[in-house]
């Protein structure tokens, strides 16, 4: 089971209040809101088209061979 963001690992390796925000937002859209995967992915890049953590996760899920559990 999913339980959410390690919100304490992302502090004690240096991220911004900031970055981590918009990865809980990100792990919220692509976990919790019920979305399809295409779909989340595209809420994802739409959103966060910015933000290197999330296209770095977009670029992980897309080229998994295996998924990811949701």
């Amino acid at each position: 089971r999913l339980f959410g963001i390690n919100t304490i690992g992302l502090k004690r390796n240096g991220f911004s209040p900031e970055r981590i925000r918009e990865i809980t937002n990100a792990y919220k859209i692509l976990f919790k809101q019920g979305l399809l995967l295409r779909d989340a992915l595209q809420t994802l890049d739409n959103e966060f088209s910015d933000s290197v953590d999330i296209k770095r996760l977009i670029t992980f899920i897309t080229s998994s061979d295996r998924g990811i559990a949701r």
